[in-house]
């Protein structure tokens, strides 16, 4: 018969403790013995807390631990515990991820401008990001070393064809800013490129 939550018998496991669910995440750990094996064998021992997922959870010396798909090696880890890859302004084929038009809505107004990546360089930054309704991914190069906010709201808007206006939060300061950057800035190079008077007018 199901325990109903009242007047547990001594080594209940259910998962009632005085009228209310317990935490489902709980995972238990016992030294590493034959039965130890043996029950986690039998199937996962924790849940992820991110997905709630079943895994099987490791404990580490210092506290913490780790969590895992399978029990035994390879330890493949739990995908929710696995750092997320650096950014890069680079597809998985090696194409850059360059946009090829503005929607209506960035066309000479300023934009909400949604940052994944600020690149500091040496002689300046580039600012890695998307528009709003726009999956296309923006790279806007500042000839200055700037220190973005990206939990407070930054926009931009287009002057030109390469060239416009960030608007942002700088870190330690209240009130919002904005600088001059040029658009499609993979890299230190793309950047000195653009800048005004990199490039010689060929005009006599």
């Amino acid at each position: 018969m199901t325990c109903n939550g009242h007047n547990h018998a001594p080594g209940c496991q259910c998962n009632f403790r005085g009228g209310k669910r317990r935490n489902s995440s709980v995972f238990m750990w016992k030294p590493w013995r034959k039965s130890s094996s043996v029950r986690l064998s039998q199937g996962p021992n924790a849940k992820c807390p991110l997905c709630h997922k079943p895994v099987y959870f490791v404990p580490g010396p210092l506290g913490g631990g780790a969590y895992f798909e399978s029990f035994g090696p390879p330890w493949p880890k739990h995908p929710c515990m696995i750092s997320k890859a650096p950014y890069s302004p680079y597809s998985a084929s090696g194409r850059p991820k360059l946009r090829n038009h503005l929607t209506v809505f960035e066309k000479g107004s300023w934009f909400p401008f949604f940052a994944r990546h600020v690149e500091q360089l040496a002689m300046g930054t580039i600012v890695h990001g998307v528009a709003l309704n726009n999956p296309t991914v923006l790279h806007l190069g500042v000839l200055a070393d700037i220190h973005v906010d990206c939990e407070r709201p930054i926009y931009a808007r287009m002057a030109t064809a390469r060239a416009g206006e960030l608007n942002y939060f700088p870190f330690g300061f209240a009130e919002p800013v904005s600088i001059d950057f040029y658009s499609d800035c993979l890299n230190e190079l793309d950047l000195l490129l653009l800048r005004p008077g990199s490039i010689p007018d060929q005009n006599p």
